[in-house]
């Protein structure tokens, strides 16, 4: 596939399962000769939650498939590396299909992500680009180098259309994400690291009988 950057097709078909409530999508991926490709990334979110629910890599001849529930509808989000990741969401019961085009010399940005610790570089932190709509763009995630930063390439439009992203960064207990951006061109995002915020309740009580007391300050 790395000699052969041609469009890749993938074709969608689900199979219904007999008995209880699993059925599955199966996922075939394919070039424009029909040749299977194996090693493509296929990852199913809920389309309510953006939680992930499956993921499978194509095996030899191009198929994989996803164990998902009927009654909800799924992003399925299509990623193969050379390649502008896609999107499709669908339901069981539908069939549909996805390709994937090529990145073309001078069509894709370079996203450098520097994670930072109480403004001091983070390294080892895992890394993460997000669509504006909250679902992952599909890139795999990156771990930070001893410099705090872990750098991407992506393309600079998306179905031919701009769109705008976000990086999101975890170490330990700490999150953070960087602010939306066009990636029109390189540009370098800055992703400060916090711990969870913690929540304080004061109750305010009569030491003579135990009861709420109101208004104290």
């Amino acid at each position: 596939i790395t000699k052969n950057m041609r469009p890749v097709v993938i074709s969608l078909e689900t199979a219904s399962s007999s008995g209880g409530d699993k059925s599955s999508i199966s996922v075939t991926v394919k070039d424009e000769s029909n040749n299977a490709i194996d090693e493509a990334s296929i990852s199913a979110y809920d389309l309510t939650t953006r939680n992930l629910l499956a993921r499978e890599d194509t095996n030899l001849q191009g198929k994989a498939s996803l164990k998902l529930s009927t009654t909800r509808s799924y992003r399925i989000i299509a990623y193969k590396n050379g390649f502008s990741p896609a999107f499709i969401d669908v339901k069981m019961g539908e069939s549909k299909s996805i390709t994937l085009k090529k990145i073309l010399p001078g069509a894709s940005s370079t996203i450098t992500v520097e994670a930072r610790d109480k403004l001091v570089v983070a390294p080892n932190a895992q890394v993460n680009l997000f669509n504006s709509n909250g679902f992952p763009l599909g890139f795999p995630s990156q771990e930070t180098l001893a410099d705090g930063l872990a750098i991407f390439t992506v393309p600079k439009t998306l179905d031919a259309s701009s769109y705008k992203l976000y990086a999101s960064a975890s170490l330990d207990s700490k999150t953070g994400k960087s602010d939306l951006i066009e990636p029109k061109e390189d540009v370098q995002l800055v992703v400060n690291l916090e711990s969870p915020k913690t929540k304080l309740t004061i109750k305010t009580v009569d030491a003579s009988n135990n009861k709420p007391v109101t208004g104290a300050i």
